[in-house]
Order: structure tokens, then sequence, then C-alpha cells
């Protein structure tokens, strides 16, 4: 290099000898050009290391600001993950209460039916009874009348005593009706003497047949009286279920919409790091490049200011 800086300077002597009027020796002037070349070469890299040093400036603020913004979405990403990881658990749970809630609800409504189904065969048996109750009243009320308004004749008296101890088959165990069956099996019929003792034992089978009447109407009353408080328990019961899984709903509906807010969070930054790591790579390999290229140029120019100096001294 330097030998073929030297032979440009001399090529250039004899131009220079004939336009410059001072007497200058050939050598001197070949040293003069040699030193302005070298201040050229000297300005020309101070110039361009000052540009590469504002470059090298501008990748090292925007890699470290684009390193700083992928490790804060590091961060943030981390929070959310772990935010929409306790939200699916509780949702998870709030579901499974909530379907626990729904069958215990089911159960509760199914308990209901039956306790309904069994008040409804309750009730029809009473129906049943009470009518056939008050049925039996009238036939003894009937045959008293009937007895009282015969009590010159007798005779007739047993077609009445026959209907009320008809009632036997469905009241097998009262007494009373157990003397008027009685009364009609003896020979000869006593019945026909003895009016005011079969007035007062069919009063007495009256009474107890009214008594049995009001006994039943107090069995119903008192069946009615637990339906009606279990069945109130159970609608109480459902309504405090059915209030609860409505809550632990829309609890359940507001953390899901929270954590798919997050989720989409999530997503946006993801992709904001995504397209940070992609500013970075690249801008990591343009300057390094650049930095390549500066070395390059940088001992090219050492080079040359080298070769100028050992061709100065030759």
């Amino acid at each position: 290099m330097a030998l073929v800086l030297l032979v440009a300077a001399w090529s250039l002597l004899p131009a220079v000898a004939l336009n410059s009027g001072v007497a200058v020796t050939p050598v001197e002037k070949v040293v003069q050009l040699l030193g302005k070349l070298s201040e050229q070469i000297a300005e020309e890299g101070a110039k361009e290391a000052a540009e590469y040093d504002k470059y090298a400036c501008f990748c090292k603020e925007q890699a470290d600001f684009k390193q700083n913004s992928i490790e804060k979405s590091d961060e943030k990403i981390e929070e959310l993950e772990a935010a929409i990881e306790k939200l699916s658990t509780e949702i998870a749970d709030l579901n499974a209460d909530i379907a626990a809630l729904g069958k215990k609800i089911t159960k509760i409504e199914e308990d209901m039916a039956k306790e309904k189904k069994k008040r409804d065969k309750e009730h029809k048996k009473f129906v049943e009874a009470d009518k056939e109750m008050a049925e039996a009243i009238e036939a003894v009320r009937a045959a008293i009348e009937a007895i009282k308004n015969s009590k010159t004749d007798m005779k007739d008296a047993k077609l009445d005593l026959a209907q009320v101890a008809a009632l036997s088959t469905r009241y097998s165990s009262n007494p009373h009706l157990q003397m008027v069956t009685a009364l009609l099996e003896q020979k000869p019929p006593a019945y026909e003497f003895r009016s005011n003792d079969i007035i007062a034992l069919l009063s007495r089978l009256l009474t107890d047949f009214k008594d049995n009447k009001q006994q039943l109407f107090e069995d119903e009353f008192a069946l009615k009286e637990i339906f009606d408080e279990k069945m109130l328990g159970m609608q109480n019961e459902k309504k405090f279920k059915t209030a609860e899984k409505k809550k632990k709903a829309a609890i359940s509906d507001a953390k899901t919409e929270d954590k798919e807010a997050k989720e989409a969070d999530k997503k946006a930054e993801t992709d904001a790091k995504d397209s940070d790591k992609e500013f970075l790579d690249e801008l990591t390999k343009q300057c390094q490049t650049k930095a390549e290229e500066w070395d390059q140029r940088s001992t090219a120019r050492t080079a040359e200011l080298t070769a100028i100096s050992e061709a100065t001294e030759i």
C-alpha cells in the first residue's frame, strides 16, 4: 500500500513542478500531498465514526427499549395467566356447586310431587269415608225416626233395623251395631215389644257414628296440617336453593366474562410481545451488519494511514 501511494504521489510531481513557482523539491511535494491525503482520510474517518456512534446509540436505545417492553409483556402475561387459572378454578367450583344445587332442587321437587300424590290419596280416602259415615248417620237417623213414628206397630221395625244392620259390613267392630244385628237374629223378635230400648240403642249408635265422623275430620285436619307444614318446609328449601343457584350462576357468568377479557388481554399482549421481539431481532441483525461494515472500513482506513506514514518515511 505504501508503494502504491508513493508511486501515485511521484506521478503527480511533473504537474506540480510545472504549476509551482516555488522552489520545492519533488520529495517535499510528495510528502505534502501524502500529508493532505492522510488528513482527508482521518477527517472522513472521524466523520464516519461520529455517524456510526450516533447509529450505535440508536441501536442500543431501541434495543433496550424493546427488551424492556418484552420483559414487561412477560410479566403482564404471567400475571394474566395466573389470574386466568385462578378464575378457571373458581368458575369450575361454582359450576360444580350450581350442578349440585340443581340436583338438590330436582330432588325437592320430586319429594314434593310424592308428598302431593300421597296427600291426594289420603284426602280421597277421607272424602269416601266421610261420605260413608254421613250415609250411615242418615240411615240410623231415619231408622230412629221411623221407629218413633211406628211405635203402635213395631212389626215393621225389622225393615228399618235391617237397613242399619247392613252397615255392619263396613263397621263390624262397633258394639252397638253388633247389638242391633243380634236383635234381628232373636226368635221370637224381641224388638217388637222394646221400641224405647231400640231407640236408645240406635241413639247411642248415632252418637258413635257422629263421633267417628268428627274423628275422621280431625284426622284429616291433622294430616293436612302435617302436609302443609312439610310442603312449606320443602318450598322454602327450594326457594333458598334456587336463590343460591341463581346467585352462583350470576357470579360464574361475571367471572367467565372477566376470564374472557383477560384471555383477550393476554392474546393482545402476546401479539405485542411477538411484534417487539420481531422488531428487536431485525434491529439486532441490521445493527450487527452496520457494525461489521464499520469495522471493515475502520480497518481499511487504519491500513491506509499506516501506508501513508510508511510512504512518508521512505
